[in-house]
C-alpha cells in the first residue's frame, strides 16, 4: 500500500540540522527513491512510496546529511562513531516537528 503523502508533502519543505538548512523537494527521481545533494542543500524524495520505505529512507538519508555535517567518512565508522552520530537523529528531530511528526507516522 503506498501512503498518501500529500498531507506531510506540503508541509515538509525543509530540514534544519544544527545551523544547516536543507531544502526538500518532493518529486521522483530517475535513478533513486531519494538523494541528499550536499552540494546544493537539497533533499530530493520521491512522493509515492510505502509507509514503510518512507520511514527507512527518511533515517538512511538523515543518516547522510549528518556524517556529511559530521565530516564523517560512512565508510570508515567504527562502532564508537556510529553510536556518536546516530544520537544526533534526536537533534534533528528535536528541530523539525513537522519531520518528527512524518517519521512518526510512517513507524505507525
Amino acid at each position: 500500500m503506498v501512503y498518501n503523502l500529500l498531507e506531510y508533502t506540503m508541509k515538509l519543505n525543509e530540514i534544519v540540522y544544527k545551523r544547516h538548512k536543507i531544502r526538500v523537494f518532493w518529486k521522483k527521481g530517475k535513478d533513486y527513491l531519494a538523494l541528499f545533494d550536499p552540494n546544493e542543500s537539497t533533499l530530493y524524495i520521491s512522493p509515492h512510496l510505502s509507509k514503510k520505505m518512507l520511514g527507512k529512507i527518511l533515517f538512511h538519508e538523515l543518516w547522510h546529511i549528518i556524517c556529511y555535517f559530521k565530516k564523517k567518512n560512512i565508510n570508515k565508522l567504527g562502532e564508537e562513531n556510529t553510536t556518536l552520530l546516530s544520537e544526533e537523529f534526536a537533534v534533528i528531530l528535536a528541530a523539525n516537528p513537522k519531520l518528527k511528526r512524518l517519521v512518526y507516522g510512517c513507524l505507525k
